[in-house]
């Protein structure tokens, strides 16, 4: 049996955590961990609260922020724990 994750939490929030998850990896090979985290939570304001909240071009959610801000967190416990 197949359990699908993307019901509960839907393909957005998770296309969210996987991009900056990705940005976050990548940056972290060649930027110090302070860097990595600016450009990666910058990333993130800018997509949700500019781009979709400001010039409409999208629909704005707290839900997304925090899913794009998630592999943050993951990163310093992982890091620093």
């Amino acid at each position: 049996m197949v359990i699908d994750i993307t019901k509960g939490i839907g393909r957005d929030k998770l296309a969210h955590f996987f991009a900056s998850y990705c940005v976050l990896t990548l940056l972290s090979l060649i930027l110090s961990d302070l860097w990595t985290i600016l450009i990666v939570l910058s990333i993130a304001i800018y997509k949700d609260f500019i781009n979709d909240l400001y010039l409409g071009k999208g629909k704005f959610e707290w839900l997304d922020l925090l899913f794009s801000c998630l592999p943050i967190g993951m990163f310093l416990i992982n890091k620093y724990i």
